[in-house]
């Protein structure tokens, strides 16, 4: 017998496995716009989506700019386009330079941390910066003797903590020095866990004391999330409405044997074909794990009723 295997990626592995670019041997511009454009046989996005223009020049520093305009920047040189979908990205950063022999999403990611955002690609191989959920809701649920053939969890709360901390600084200046641009700090409680469990971190870069207080929520929003991740197996690619199964769809799951009752956010959807037919691999976890605004009022009433709790009563 023969077999043969065809393996590929995303436009975006360049990002994940080559440095950022240095002004002295990258090209004076993106080679999105090239002739000479390895990928230029592939099809762009639709003309009704607006990629983010970026800079004529190449830079490795940036002052008072927009995190999605640095991203577009970094990416321009490899020939990928940066697609924005979040409507209030309009911060500017005071500065932000690259580490060198740093890889160009090393680079995004230290962006992301300082803004909460998620970064993924679409069927045309572009950055999107992206909000959880914007694909909209799926028509079709998951439910246990309907069209679920298997699922699984791992209820894992090793990695949560009590009380989440966030450390850094900023530049001074001559109106604010000392103890006020070296000791910004942000805290944020986890009402969930009743013992004492501190976990610190170090924010990079230039921060404030807003900067480190989003981080820390965001941190906590998101380890109290990945405790609710569970996988289900699903029969074909396509929902009954003839759409795809797509990733950052919100979908309703009704799962008793898990016993889980409400909407998740699709974060990994893995399609399959073999000798037993096409089945579809969705990954989910709670929507709030990655909301910029953290969770609702209900989850932090339901976390505070859970605290008055002790969770050692019952070890002798």
């Amino acid at each position: 017998s023969v077999t043969v295997q065809v393996q590929g990626k995303s436009k975006t592995v360049d990002l994940v496995d080559c440095c950022s670019p240095w002004a002295a041997i990258a090209p004076s511009r993106g080679g999105a716009g090239k002739k000479s454009d390895s990928w230029q046989d592939v099809k762009g996005v639709k003309e009704t989506t607006k990629p983010v223009q970026p800079a004529k020049t190449v830079n490795k520093s940036w002052h008072n700019q927009t995190a999605k305009q640095i991203i577009a920047d970094l990416c321009a040189p490899y020939g990928i386009r940066v697609v924005c979908e979040v409507k209030d990205l309009n911060t500017k950063l005071v500065n932000f330079t690259v580490n060198p022999g740093e890889k160009v999403f090393e680079s995004i990611n230290r962006l992301l941390t300082k803004e909460n955002l998620i970064v993924t690609d679409n069927a045309y191989g572009d950055l999107v910066i992206t909000e959880p959920g914007f694909a909209g809701k799926c028509s079709d649920s998951l439910e246990v003797g309907k069209n679920i053939l298997s699922g699984s969890a791992n209820f894992d709360f090793s990695q949560r903590f009590s009380k989440y901390v966030v450390l850094g600084q900023h530049k001074g200046s001559d109106l604010e020095f000392g103890k006020r641009v070296c000791q910004d700090h942000g805290i944020s409680e986890d009402r969930g866990v009743p013992r004492h469990r501190l976990l610190v971190l170090k924010d990079t870069g230039q921060s404030s004391n807003s900067i480190a207080s989003n981080r820390a929520e965001f941190e906590k929003n998101l380890r109290c999330a990945k405790c609710k991740i569970s996988s289900h197996r699903v029969q074909g690619w396509r929902q009954t409405s003839g759409d795809l199964w797509m990733m950052n769809s919100e979908i309703a799951i009704e799962d008793n044997i898990l016993a889980m009752k409400e909407s998740q956010l699709m974060y990994k959807v893995t399609y399959s074909l073999d000798g037993s037919g096409s089945f579809t691999d969705i990954e989910s976890l709670p929507k709030d794990g990655y909301s910029r605004k953290g969770y609702s009022n209900t989850t932090a009433k339901n976390d505070k009723k859970d605290s008055s709790k002790d969770s050692w009563k019952d070890v002798k």
